[in-house]
């Protein structure tokens, strides 16, 4: 397996900004930080992750806590923060 530093940046678009990743798969979590800056285990805060033009087995779908997908050029992927109250 290649070190990630070798690996190629494969640019994907989280909340419609551009970001690079050198991976081929992305967490939940990652994904969370990555839109936000930073990712808050709260049980008053609820993320939703739906993504976009992603893998061939699974193009489109919600990835959920714990979950991760593969990643593809291009992939479009949107994430909302919610309080709960």
């Amino acid at each position: 397996m290649l070190e990630e530093k070798n690996k190629h940046k494969i640019t994907i678009y989280i909340n419609g900004e551009e970001k690079e990743v050198v991976k081929d798969k992305i967490s939940y979590e990652e994904v969370i930080k990555l839109a936000f800056g930073h990712y808050e285990n709260s049980e008053t805060v609820i993320y939703t992750v739906i993504y976009f033009k992603g893998n061939n087995d699974k193009p489109n779908g919600f990835l959920l806590k714990g979950q991760v997908v593969m990643v593809k050029k291009g992939m479009r992927i949107n994430v909302t923060r919610t309080n709960k109250s």
